[in-house]
């Protein structure tokens, strides 16, 4: 056996390692003076194959819908009209937190049917015409307004202005938009200092939906009381819900554990499960320091006490520091097999990881959608083959409704760091 994983980690080193070569590639072109680079950026195509970002303060945005500030659809049954409004109301999240639409480095898209994805696409592409041009990713599900075709939440650099405000940008900050429809009390963006960003897994816990979130957000917050951090750390939480007609139920349960304080941004996506809920979160880890040697991880992959450990995930990773490699949904190429799927998905990650600067070893998030058992059971029994057991990302795994590409059953949604 040790023979076996010896043999997989040496091809996936030589496959995916990083060298200096991969910051000379011509896939790789530099934005943003330099603090940001796209891979495979086509002007005309409106997203990136992956981003690289500096260690700088980013807003991460909530979920947003296609509502003027009334709460009112806008777009009727127009899917591109609605990811017109959707882009406009990203834009003013972030402009909230001192970023903007042009300086999303990263794009998240929930489409409530695959038939509306084509007119989604268009619109990204004919709005993304900038100097930087985001990873996007995709899933399929229901959304949490009627009548709302598609939503997004993005992740964008806070420009340098916003960055030299005083008190310096060392905590993270909340924020809200009078442009947008009040709706929750949470808040619309908030801001991930630079430094240690910090990637919990999806936790669950038993129970009717409110219950479970309750129990489920008390989970998280003994997680980041086990890693030196508090509530006010959080930047963003991710909920895997069913079913999503029971939306509300969820944002206000998480309205009310956060008391007097706002909400941090929340995104909800519909998922097939026994479980009501399970939730994801990223969080600041405080300023990146060095070890005693003057050396640190670059990322570090932890198992809080009375949870158990797995060699296909982690329950928290840390990125120390340093860049941040944002990875755009990744679809197998050719075959509709569950396993082959994956097995080209991996060939697609290699290739990033390399182009970027990272490998598998320095992987800290991913979440997997599968739309179907023969996926889920692929992935499962296939992710060995690619992971070192001891460094697993953080992930989360949603079976949903669809993928967002017709014939495919899985996409992968990966953050990592490069290899210094």
């Amino acid at each position: 056996m040790f023979l076996r994983l010896a043999a997989c980690f040496a091809f996936a080193l030589a496959l995916f390692g990083a060298g200096a070569r991969a910051a000379e590639s011509p896939r790789l072109t530099a934005a943003a003076g330099g603090r940001v680079k796209l891979l495979d950026a086509p002007r005309d195509g409106g997203v990136s194959r992956a981003t690289v970002v500096d260690d700088l303060p980013l807003a991460h945005t909530a979920q947003l819908l296609p509502l003027d500030r009334d709460g009112k659809i806008v777009g009727a049954e127009d899917a591109a009209a609605q990811t017109a409004q959707v882009l406009k109301n990203v834009d003013a999240a972030l402009s909230a937190a001192g970023s903007s639409l042009a300086s999303a480095v990263k794009l998240n898209l929930y489409v409530s049917d695959e038939s509306f994805v084509n007119d989604v696409e268009r619109v990204v592409a004919q709005t993304f015409r900038g100097e930087i041009r985001p990873a996007a990713s995709w899933v399929i599900t229901r959304l949490p307004q009627a009548g709302a075709r598609v939503a997004a939440d993005a992740i964008g650099i806070v420009e340098e202005r916003a960055a030299q405000l005083k008190p310096p940008l060392s905590a993270v900050s909340l924020h809200r938009s009078e442009l947008l429809a009040a709706g929750s009390r949470g808040a619309h963006s908030a801001v991930l200092p630079a430094g240690v960003r910090i990637y919990i897994a999806g936790q669950a816990e038993p129970g009717d939906l409110k219950t479970a979130t309750r129990k489920t957000l008390e989970s998280l917050r003994a997680t980041l009381k086990f890693l030196g951090r508090s509530d006010r750390d959080i930047v963003e939480l991710k909920a895997f819900v069913t079913p999503m007609s029971a939306a509300a139920e969820v944002e206000q349960v998480v309205d009310e554990f956060f008391g007097e304080h706002p909400a941090p941004p929340l995104a909800l996506v519909e998922w097939e499960s026994n479980l009501p809920i399970e939730i994801e979160l990223v969080a600041s880890g405080g300023e990146a320091k060095a070890g005693p040697d003057g050396q640190t991880a670059v990322v570090d992959f932890l198992t809080p006490p009375g949870m158990t450990t797995s060699p296909v995930f982690s329950r928290v990773a840390r990125i120390h520091g340093g860049s941040t490699i944002y990875i755009g949904g990744l679809f197998g190429t050719n075959s509709t097999a569950g396993a082959e799927q994956v097995e080209e998905i991996f060939a697609t990650l290699g290739d990033i990881l390399k182009q970027t600067g990272g490998d598998l070893l320095h992987l800290a998030k991913a979440t997997y959608y599968v739309s179907n058992d023969e996926a889920s059971r692929a992935l499962n029994e296939l992710r060995p083959k690619y992971y070192d057991p001891a460094k697993p990302p953080a992930a989360s795994k949603a079976q949903v409704r669809a993928v967002g590409r017709s014939g495919k059953a899985i996409t992968l949604d990966m953050i990592a760091a490069p290899v210094r």
